[in-house]
């Protein structure tokens, strides 16, 4: 049975799930889900802690934790910025994890 994504949510389907890769702390995983606001499949990456520990998270009303063997979205790393160029923020490891899954870099992946 397939773990559960962070991509499971608004009518998203999942469609194919790359195997954790570990880079630091952390695992990491590349996703294909069909989102039904889209023609064509997305791409995202989800991670997690490798070891399970929580995760302390911090937002303007205090700070929260999580369960770390919870997957979460590329968006909730806490570097990510959408306006850093080619990486956002994310570990440059990442680009070995795309180059592991050569469905992810596919035609039928990708917008013509």
């Amino acid at each position: 049975m397939r773990e559960r994504s962070a991509f499971d949510f608004g009518g998203n389907r999942i469609v194919r799930q790359s195997e954790p890769m570990k880079i630091g702390k952390h695992e990491w995983r590349l996703t294909l889900y069909r989102s039904p606001h889209h023609e064509h499949p997305l791409i995202g990456y989800e991670w997690r802690r490798a070891d399970g520990a929580p995760i302390r998270r911090t937002c303007p009303g205090g700070a929260y934790w999580l369960d770390g063997s919870t997957w979460m979205r590329d968006r909730d790393w806490p570097s990510y910025n959408h306006n850093d160029g080619e990486w956002g923020g994310m570990p440059r490891t990442l680009r070995t994890l795309w180059e592991r899954c050569p469905w992810a870099h596919t035609r039928k992946t990708r917008p013509a």
